[in-house]
């Protein structure tokens, strides 16, 4: 198992999101590979706590050598949210500045269109 920490840019200086992303290597290359996340809506915890049991299990299988392909498990796939209480309750899903849904909002991928997109220049 490989454990990385993915860092997102918060939107001041000095402000960082980091999340772990661990990944099993299959031994074949040609086989399917999988991801899997939990807690997109920062607050929800069932998903980690499913991740957190299979992940002794993915290890063992792992060095025994019976993963064939690639697994990526990701168990706070919403660092943002996860960071986010007002009043001593957690906020998680929404911006706190605009109120908008993280899980909304997003441009539709069945007709992409650049213009949707922020500007990130």
């Amino acid at each position: 198992m490989q454990k990385t920490i993915e860092r997102i840019a918060g939107d001041s200086e000095g402000v960082a999101y980091e999340f772990p992303v661990f990944r099993f290597e299959g031994t074949d290359k040609s086989a399917p590979s999988v991801y899997l996340q939990a807690a997109l809506h920062a607050g929800e915890l069932p998903g980690v706590v499913a991740i957190d049991a299979l992940m002794p299990m993915l290890a063992k299988a792992e060095a025994e050598g019976r993963i064939r392909g690639a697994i990526t498990l990701v168990p706070w796939a919403n660092p943002i949210g996860r960071a986010q209480y007002h009043f001593g309750e957690h906020q998680g899903r929404f911006n706190l500045g605009t109120r908008t849904n993280f899980n909304r909002a997003f441009p539709l991928l069945a007709a992409p269109d650049a213009r949707l997109l922020a500007d990130v220049n």
